[in-house]
């Protein structure tokens, strides 16, 4: 906005009028030392009602630019997620991956849908096929380094076929090949998952969960592909995952609440 003779006339006498933009600082200093006190209490009364219309402009247009903000953004096409949902899909439900099993519906639009866990163990259940949302991409062929897994490091990976659901282990060694380490397993608590005690074995009996070594027992141990590895984490003096290790599970879909 220009600031001329008339965004101040009416100050003073016409003798005492203003042109700020052709006047230097020096000049208006001249100008305000030859009005007096009243004189000049109108003017700074004139600039302070023009900084305050000044402000409550810049306010509405912040105001305008919000509203027109929010408006544009609401304008745009949601995320579609109007996708197929047939048994043996994988879909995302709460944050958590499930394997669709079954469903209901007509005309080829599921209405609900039966799911289990796809990495975890856990029950199936029934749910409204709109709260779906599509799986996560594949995950690429993991690359994992030799020298990222150290001694002592506390690796997660998904059991075999025989075995349910996440396994744990503390690597002892790698192999001469490095493309493997040994590792003593742990198994962890069914309720929760966060904590992971080690396995100890004996001839002639079953592996027994223990936080020390029963007399007369020895480590259960075995030989894991590096590339299997899905987490490489921590544990507590408690035995308990550590926050970073709980935070990288939750972040890769697996549930350990």
């Amino acid at each position: 906005m220009r600031r001329s003779k008339k965004a101040v006339r009416g100050v003073g006498t016409e003798n005492h009028d203003i042109d700020v933009e052709k006047l230097n600082e020096e000049a208006i200093d001249k100008q305000i030392k030859k009005m007096g006190p009243a004189d000049i209490a109108q003017l700074i009364e004139a600039e302070a009602e023009r900084t305050v219309q000044m402000e409550g402009f810049r306010r509405d247009r912040r105001a305008r630019d919000s509203i027109l903000s929010r408006l544009r953004k609401q304008s745009k096409a949601p995320q579609a997620y109007d996708f197929h949902i047939i048994e043996g899909k994988e879909v995302s439900h709460g944050g958590k991956l499930y394997t669709v099993t079954g469903t209901t519906g007509s005309n080829g639009t599921a209405i609900t849908a039966r799911i289990r866990p796809s990495r975890r163990t856990g029950s199936e259940q029934w749910v409204v096929a709109s709260e779906l949302r599509p799986g996560a991409t594949p995950r690429p062929v993991r690359t994992i380094s030799s020298r990222g897994v150290k001694e002592d490091d506390f690796v997660i990976w998904i059991g075999e076929k025989d075995e349910l659901g996440l396994r744990g282990g503390r690597v002892l060694t790698h192999t001469d090949d490095v493309k493997h380490v040994v590792v003593h397993e742990y198994e962890g608590t069914e309720d929760t998952a966060q904590v992971w005690l080690p396995l100890w074995v004996k001839t002639g009996r079953e592996p027994i969960r223990r936080g020390k070594c029963p007399k007369g027992m020895t480590p259960k141990v075995r030989e894991l592909s590096i590339t299997d590895i899905e987490v490489i984490g921590g544990l507590t003096d408690t035995f308990r995952l550590t926050e970073s290790t709980l935070r990288e599970l939750d972040a890769k879909g697996f549930n350990n609440k």
